[in-house]
């Protein structure tokens, strides 16, 4: 589950979106718990509602998206890790058939609550 915010400005012209998404989320390690530094894999599907606002134009659009990325995880301590990763995602709004895809590499912290 997520949510986002984005808002734009161009001189008296305004737009912003606010997002609500759910779904699933799936992640693979390959190495033992124990070690400082392992291998994963995640995948994830999300179904978004996108409220909109155009200079006081409003709307509601849907959107789904899924993606598969995957990276090394340094671990601090038994809770603690930086991870980065490579992946491709897919985005496509339901409403106007416009889809997106691209690539992206991400940097992230881990904190586990029992490892």
């Amino acid at each position: 589950m997520g949510t986002g915010y984005t808002k734009t400005k161009d001189g008296n012209t305004f737009s912003s979106v606010t997002s609500y998404g759910f779904g699933p989320f799936a992640r693979y390690y390959f190495l033992e718990k124990e070690n400082q530094i392992n291998l994963f894999v995640n995948a994830n599907y999300a179904y978004n509602i996108n409220k909109i606002n155009n200079s006081g134009t409003k709307g509601t659009m849907t959107s789904y998206n899924y993606s598969f990325s995957g990276g090394p995880v340094v671990y601090f301590n038994s809770s603690v890790g930086l991870e980065f990763t490579i992946g491709w995602y897919h985005y496509k709004s339901i409403d106007d058939k416009s889809f997106t895809n691209s690539i992206r590499l991400g940097l992230g912290f881990q904190i586990h609550l029992e490892k």
